[in-house]
C-alpha cells in the first residue's frame, strides 16, 4: 500500500490492515511507504527470493494497492505459481497494468470504474467495494448542524492540487454581489490553500462547515471517481453541492438530499436553495444525508493518527507572504493541534440494525 496521506491506501489499506488485527486476523504490511511518498513499485532487488519464502503459504491472499511496476509484476507471478492469492486493489482509473490479469481478483471502488476494468480485463473477478466513512458524528447530533442563517454560511472545498483548477468557476460566483458574503475554506497540498492537507484538519473543516461543495471535471478519471469525499461531508452534516458524476447520483437526490450541478446557473441555484432556512432546506438535506450514511456507508471508520505536523509546518512557512491566518482558518488549525490525533472510535453499534445486517450479507 501507500502511506497513509493516500486516501484509497489509508481508507482501503491501513483502516482494513488494523480492523483485521482487531477482528484477530493475521495480517501484516508488507510495503507502506513514508508520508506523503508515492511507491510505484516494490523495493526489493529480488521479490522473486520473498516470495519462495516460508513467510507466505497457499491459500494465504496478498493485496497489492498502488504498485504496478516490473518487480510487483515479477513477485505477484510467483506468488500465483505458489498458488498464493493476489488481490489488486484499483481505486482510480490509471493506465492499464498487467498485475489485473495475473490478479485472483480485483477490487475497484466505483461502479463506472468497474465498467471500464471489466472492459480491459473481461476474464478478471472484479468487485465494487464503496469507500467507507472514516468518521461519522451520532445521528442525534445531525439536526443541530443545520444552522438557522441565511447570510456568512461557511463553504469548504478539499481536494489535491491536480483538482485545484476546478474551483475557477465557483470563485468567479462566489464574487459575485450575491454570495460575497459566502465564508469560503480550501483545503489541499496546494501552495495557495488556506489549510494544508490532512486527514484530521479534513474531518474538523467538514465538522464545522455548512456546505462542502465538490466541482469536477469530465475527463474518464474523473467519472471514475468513488463517492468518497460526497459520503464523507454527509456523514458529518455538511450539504453536499457536487458535479454531476455517476458515483455521486448513486448517492445525492438533487434537492433531496443534496445537489448535482452541471452549470454556473445550477451552482447558483443550489446555494440560493441552501440561503432558504424558512423551509427548512438545510436540515431536511442534513437529515436525508445521514439515512444514505446509515444504509450503506458508515462501515469501517475508526482512528486516524496524526502524521502531519511536519507537512503543516512547512506548508505555514509557504504561505507567511499572506499574512497571518484569522478566524475560522485559525480555529480548525489550533482545533487540530490541541488534539491528541485521534477522532473517536467509529460506533458500529450506531448504525441501525437494517443496516449493518445488509451490509454483513454483502
Amino acid at each position: 500500500f501507500g502511506s497513509r496521506a493516500t486516501g484509497s491506501s489509508r481508507i482501503h489499506g491501513h483502516q482494513i490492515h488494523e480492523e483485521f488485527l482487531r477482528q484477530q486476523i493475521d495480517s501484516r504490511l508488507l510495503v507502506a511507504p513514508p508520508q506523503d511518498v508515492q511507491c510505484y513499485d516494490l523495493p526489493w532487488s529480488n521479490p522473486e527470493s520473498l516470495a519462495a519464502s516460508p513467510l507466505f503459504q497457499p491459500g494465504d491472499t496478498v493485496i497489492f494497492e498502488t504498485v504496478r511496476g516490473e518487480r510487483a509484476l515479477s513477485f505477484a507471478r510467483h506468488l500465483r505459481e505458489r498458488g498464493i492469492n493476489v488481490c489488486f486493489l484499483e481505486c482510480d482509473l490509471y493506465p492499464e497494468s498487467q498485475l489485473a490479469d495475473l490478479a485472483t481478483s480485483l477490487i475497484c471502488t466505483s461502479n463506472r470504474l468497474a465498467e471500464e476494468l471489466r472492459r480491459r480485463h473481461p476474464q478478471a473477478l472484479i468487485t465494487m467495494i464503496p469507500d467507507p466513512v472514516e468518521a461519522l458524528l451520532d445521528p442525534a447530533d445531525l439536526p443541530l448542524r443545520a444552522r438557522n442563517e441565511t447570510r456568512g454560511l461557511r463553504i469548504a472545498w478539499m481536494g489535491q492540487a491536480a483538482h485545484w483548477s476546478t474551483l475557477a468557476p465557483l470563485r468567479e460566483i462566489f464574487r459575485e454581489p450575491e454570495f460575497k458574503d459566502f465564508e469560503f475554506t480550501t483545503l489541499s497540498n496546494h501552495s495557495q490553500a488556506d489549510l494544508l492537507w490532512s486527514s484530521e484538519t479534513a474531518l474538523s473543516l467538514l465538522r464545522s462547515s455548512d456546505l462542502l461543495v465538490v466541482p469536477v471535471d469530465n475527463s474518464p478519471q474523473a467519472l471514475a471517481k468513488s463517492a468518497n469525499r460526497v459520503v464523507q461531508g454527509m456523514a458529518l452534516g455538511s450539504v453536499v453541492l457536487a458535479g454531476d458524476l455517476p458515483a455521486y447520483q448513486e448517492v445525492i437526490e438533487s434537492g433531496t438530499n443534496g445537489y448535482l450541478c452541471r452549470t454556473p446557473d445550477d451552482w447558483r441555484q443550489a446555494l440560493r436553495a441552501v440561503r432558504d432556512v424558512a423551509n427548512g432546506t438545510r436540515a431536511r438535506h442534513v437529515l436525508g444525508q445521514i439515512e444514505v450514511v446509515h444504509a450503506g456507508f458508515a462501515c469501517g471508520a475508526r482512528d486516524l493518527q496524526r502524521q502531519v505536523v511536519g507537512r503543516r509546518a512547512q506548508h505555514r512557512e509557504l504561505a507567511t507572504e499572506r499574512g497571518p491566518k484569522r478566524g475560522r482558518v485559525a480555529d480548525i488549525e489550533a482545533q487540530v493541534d490541541s488534539r491528541d490525533g485521534r477522532d473517536a472510535p467509529f460506533d458500529f453499534a450506531s448504525i441501525p440494525a437494517s443496516a449493518s445486517a445488509e451490509r454483513s450479507a454483502s
